[in-house]
């Protein structure tokens, strides 16, 4: 029996992709998997993503209308499914639900092996020429775009128009004609609607001296008259795009073409109903001596999978497609497709492999793609023995995989809804045309610590932690305050060595930053109980970590001087220029967000390493020593708990590096930690060497911009100030009322404050003959920091007495 469960994505742009109509950030797509119950290892893929602005099966409603259509899809128990059949089961109303249903039983029809047609693109042995596209932005974003293309070797370009005033497109384009004329390079230019049918000839007229190959859409849809008129008498061979959208009625179909007699059709399955639906265009096309090439609309990889073997089996040979949007998403799904010299190429063999000692890469089949899709959302892991699940595919015995992901997709709450859509917290700008907002933070032991109202209450104390996936609610208590309702039961995973941490889903939460930035139905995890007690760690009250979900939609400045985040909205966001500024590029794997970094570990070694992006990390660097056999921990070490992870005390080796590289910036002598491979085995769901944290970024104004892909550097006062360690050899912990009573948690055996006599429970009273209470936990971590050779005096009382005992402590460098 044939049935349908949908899931969902959303998919985040490298970069706001502007088009007339204005800027995309994010494009949500829809999966329908279809499979036999006798056999769930075999599910054939179809994508449905609705275009904002343009299909006529986009809005708020479609999401209720896949799931209906799926829910009354498998209580006809089918058999049998044709891919022509699809047509019949769902309306002309609805485009992308009936290209997803036709794709999805091409798919199962043929082995669900993702290869929908057999043609030599899709049997690996032929690429598809295809049109670099340029989108719209500043001139100096256009020009970058135009030198990357042409360096990559397209001989075909396609240029976004109409957003920027028309004298500077005219200058780039000018631009290009400079660098490659007509018998080189190809210019097509699509201007969406946007010019106004008085004056579309007019700029026609200026466009044509640049030999271009043809302009889509010049004019709004539904001008027949106006658009014919054009068509006649323009210079610039006119596309239809915009205007093939909604006929579905085959009499209407050829009348257009009959009286617009346009020079060539864009064909966008997504828009006009599908795979047959888009062939039965092209051969109306072909009648009338039309030319026609396909082009994808924004589908991630699985849709772009279809639209190319289609091509392949019917565009004209040569003949460049609209083909290159795959490389516009960096949370894009694996696909064996790729891009060199201008051509779309199909591996029909891509394996899986295995990085590092710990990193899981999914090979090329349905189910570890959306496998890796799902665990990439968040740090829990269910219950489950993933690491034989996984290997179990890698060993081909896929089935195992298979029947444990329907298992996943069936009952992951955390993950997967009720409805079977991926939900992802969106935090946005909460101001009508806000273009930034400021919300203050504290800067406590190295960690950024912000407010948050949950439902209206509060407010609450997070700390802002791009090493998270899932954001999470670590006191209880404030569950029981708000009534939060509890779902799922899960297991988190961290660094530490004690065991995972118990945790339940909170499903849809309203967060809002200083009223400034929110989210309307964030998901947390919440822990059954506070057993990790951040706040006697941080010294003033913690309820909760706020992940990556804050940092996916929005660039985030932090500075460290004046203790202020500024959030901005990336469609209108301009990075700075200047010397001082310095530019890294990020990566993304799930919702981590990694660097890669040379890093000089001696005379003699210098290794290129990747590196998460972890505002959540107290320390500088961080390297597992596990994760490539030329890391080591250098002679000049000092065997210390380096600090607390999600799973308890994380104990290894601080040394140094000779020097790190950020951009134009290097960091000499640099302070690191090398946690012990127990601590950290297993724990990263991606292959990493280590992490960058907090008592490094703080040295820095820094831009955090997950929807650019990259992270901005400019030097503050702090960037000189030298990296140094606990001078003192002892823990503390906060405790009482405002968290300003100290207790000494761990002494280092052999350290200074052993030798002064201090002993662990100790609790200070005063330092320097200053009240303990008139210190932060953070001025006395600053004061452990401070000078080799200081002294300090404390009195402390002793533990389960009234006694009272002073310790002179000198403060010894060791490292």
């Amino acid at each position: 029996m044939l049935q349908l469960r949908s899931v969902s994505r959303a998919l985040r742009f490298n970069f706001p992709a502007r088009t007339s109509r204005g800027a995309l950030t994010e494009h949500l797509a829809h999966y329908l998997l279809l499979f036999d119950t006798a056999a769930p290892e075999h599910a054939g893929w179809g994508e449905a993503a609705p275009l904002a602005g343009l299909s006529p099966d986009y809005g708020p409603d479609f999401a209720t209308t896949l799931e209906g259509f799926v829910r009354e899809f498998n209580h006809r128990q089918l058999r049998e499914l044709l891919p022509q059949e699809a047509a019949e089961l769902v309306g002309p109303e609805w485009p992308a639900l009936r290209f997803a249903l036709e794709t999805a039983a091409l798919d199962y029809q043929h082995g669900a092996r993702r290869q929908l047609y057999n043609n030599a693109f899709s049997r690996g042995e032929t690429g598809l020429p295809i049109n670099g596209l340029v989108w719209m932005g500043d001139a100096a974003f256009m020009h970058e775009q135009i030198e990357a293309k042409l360096a990559a070797g397209f001989d075909c370009l396609k240029l976004k128009i109409g957003g920027l005033d028309f004298a500077t497109e005219l200058r780039i384009l000018a631009d290009i004609r400079a660098q490659a004329g007509p018998d080189r390079l190809t210019l097509r230019v699509d201007a969406n609607g946007a010019f106004a049918p008085a004056e579309a000839l007019g700029k026609l007229e200026q466009l044509a001296r640049f030999g271009l190959h043809s302009i889509e859409q010049p004019i709004a849809a539904g001008q027949w008259a106006a658009l014919a008129e054009v068509c006649r008498h323009s210079p610039v061979p006119v596309a239809l795009d915009e205007e093939l959208i909604g006929l579905t009625e085959p009499a209407r179909q050829p009348e257009l073409l009959e009286q617009v007699q346009p020079a060539y059709l864009v064909l966008k399955p997504t828009l006009l109903g599908g795979l047959a639906a888009s062939q039965h265009w092209a051969a109306l096309a072909d009648r009338h001596s039309i030319g026609w090439w396909l082009t994808s609309a924004l589908e991630s990889n699985v849709g772009l999978n279809a639209i190319s073997q289609l091509a392949g089996t019917v565009a004209l040979p040569g003949f460049p497609q609209g083909l290159g949007t795959g490389q516009l998403y960096h949370n894009n799904l694996v696909a064996p497709l790729s891009i060199e010299g201008g051509k779309l190429h199909y591996d029909p063999a891509v394996p899986g492999k295995r990085r590092g000692s710990g990193g899981w890469q999914p090979c090329g089949c349905a189910s570890c793609v959306i496998l890796s899709t799902l665990l990439g959302k968040f740090i829990p892991c269910m219950p489950l023995r993933l690491g034989a699940l996984l290997r179990a595919c890698h060993q081909r015995r896929p089935w195992r995989l298979r029947w444990w992901l329907l298992l996943l997709l069936g009952l992951a709450g955390p993950v997967v809804s009720s409805r079977g859509q991926i939900t992802e917290p969106v935090f946005r700008l909460l101001r009508p045309r806000a273009r930034q907002a400021k919300v203050p933070f504290a800067l406590q032991r190295n960690l950024i610590v912000v407010e948050a109202r949950l439902n209206g209450q509060g407010p609450y104390n997070f700390l802002l932690d791009t090493g998270l996936a899932s954001s999470l609610i670590t006191d209880p208590a404030v569950g029981r305050e708000l009534n939060l309702a509890t779902t799922d039961r899960f297991l988190v995973s961290g660094a530490g060595e004690e065991s995972a941490l118990e945790a339940f889903r909170v499903p849809a939460v309203a967060v809002q930053l200083s009223g400034q930035v929110g989210a309307s139905r964030a998901s947390f995890l919440m822990l059954s109980e506070d057993v990790l007690n951040i706040s006697g760690y941080v010294g003033m009250p913690v309820h909760g970590l706020l992940g990556a979900d804050v940092f996916r939609h929005l660039v985030v400045q932090v500075d460290t001087e004046q203790q202020m985040l500024v959030f901005r909205d990336p469609a209108r966001y301009r990075a700075p220029r200047g010397r001082r500024w310095a530019r890294l590029p990020l990566e993304f794997d799930g919702a981590k967000a990694f660097l890669n970094l040379p890093v000089q570990l001696s005379d003699s070694l210098q290794l290129p390493l990747r590196l998460v992006l972890d505002t959540g990390a107290g320390h500088a660097l961080s390297l597992e020593t596990t994760s490539d056999p030329r890391l080591r921990v250098p002679p000049a070490r000092l065997r210390t708990q380096l600090g607390r992870g999600l799973n308890g005390n994380i104990n290894g080796f601080l040394g140094r590096v000779q020097a790190l590289q950020l951009g134009r910036y290097r960091i000499s002598n640099l302070l690191t930690s090398y946690p012990d491979s127990a601590d950290v085995a297993g724990r990263a769901e991606t292959f990493r060497n280590g992490n960058l944290g907090f008592e490094l970024l703080k040295r820095f104004t820094t831009i955090i911009d997950y929807p650019h892909n990259q992270l901005l550097l400019k030097p503050n006062s702090l960037f000189r100030d030298p990296f140094e360690h606990d001078m003192c050899g002892f823990d503390l912990l906060a405790f009482g009322p405002g968290f300003q009573r100290y207790r000494l948690l761990r002494i280092e055996p052999g350290g200074p404050a052993e030798q002064a006599g201090l002993k662990v429970n100790d609790e200070i009273i005063s330092i320097n003959l200053i009240p303990a209470e008139f210190f932060s936990l953070t001025d006395i971590s600053r004061m452990l920091h401070s000078a080799d050779g200081r002294q300090l005096l404390f009195v402390v009382r002793r533990a389960g007495t009234d006694e009272l005992q002073t310790a002179r402590v000198r403060l010894t460098r060791r490292i």
